[in-house]
């Protein structure tokens, strides 16, 4: 070889180019819609880039921030139902506590529940209906009379009967004296022991006197009824009722006493 002739420098090999290769684009792959993430092997995606550590302490304070608002919303969502529901049951109660204060002043004193009076009861005319009206006439005591010729006159005791002797008020005496005097002319025909609750005057209460009445059959044209009420402290009322024998019946006696009102002073333990 002529040592003046240049070394000649080897030629790269060319590989043969497939027609399917020389048919693939030339420029970076870039990703495509709907392309698996799996067809990039290299780990990133052509078209992303490496989060920065800075970028990615950022989006975990986002991410934290949104935690933490999530669970204070589900919180004050819990506590205001709790409220609600504490409103809705004291509400209840409210109305519960009305209820009772107004069944409280319809209130019905019992023979049981030892009502004090602080003065003797009167009965007054109360809602007879038709028919009735006042009569003072007969010994000067509180009565009604009916279109029927029906009748009551009553009185009351203005002293307590004692509960532990056997004294008796006034009105026992007077009622005693009104029976000692049918038993003479009449016999009784029935006889029955109760209770009966009058209308208090001014108020919707009712109270509930001992009731004894005795109807007396002195002839065939009348009837007579001695009611004796008896409060639980010893107060006495005495009605007397005559009815014509055309017009009397069994209830009317119960039916005209359960419409008398009474004004009573009282007090309640």
């Amino acid at each position: 070889m002529d040592p003046n002739q240049p070394t000649p420098q080897p030629q790269p090999v060319q590989q043969p180019v497939s027609p399917v290769a020389q048919q693939l684009p030339t420029q970076p792959a870039t990703r495509q819609p709907n392309m698996p993430a799996f067809m990039y092997p290299q780990g990133n995606l052509p078209d992303q880039a490496p989060v920065p550590k800075k970028s990615r302490k950022g989006l975990m304070a986002i991410v934290a921030i949104l935690l933490v608002l999530v669970i204070g919303g589900v919180a004050a969502l819990v506590l205001g139902k709790k409220d609600t529901s504490s409103n809705s049951s004291g509400g209840s109660s409210n109305q519960t506590n009305s209820q009772t204060s107004a069944s409280a002043s319809d209130a019905t004193y019992k023979l049981t529940d030892n009502v004090k009076l602080t003065a003797a009861p009167t009965i007054i005319q109360g809602s007879l209906g038709e028919g009735w009206s006042t009569d003072t006439a007969n010994q000067g005591l509180n009565g009604i009379v009916h279109g029927s010729g029906c009748k009551m006159y009553f009185t009351q005791s203005t002293e307590r009967t004692s509960t532990e002797t056997s004294d008796q008020s006034a009105t026992d005496v007077l009622v005693q004296s009104m029976i000692d005097d049918l038993k003479k002319t009449g016999t009784v025909s029935d006889e029955q022991t109760g209770s009966v609750k009058l209308r208090v005057d001014g108020s919707t209460d009712t109270i509930e006197f001992e009731q004894v009445t005795m109807t007396y059959a002195t002839d065939l044209t009348e009837h007579k009824v001695i009611t004796t009420l008896r409060s639980v402290d010893g107060y006495t009322i005495g009605t007397r009722f005559y009815c014509p024998t055309s017009a009397f019946s069994t209830g009317l006696n119960q039916q005209v006493l359960e419409a008398l009102t009474v004004k009573l002073p009282k007090e309640s333990n």
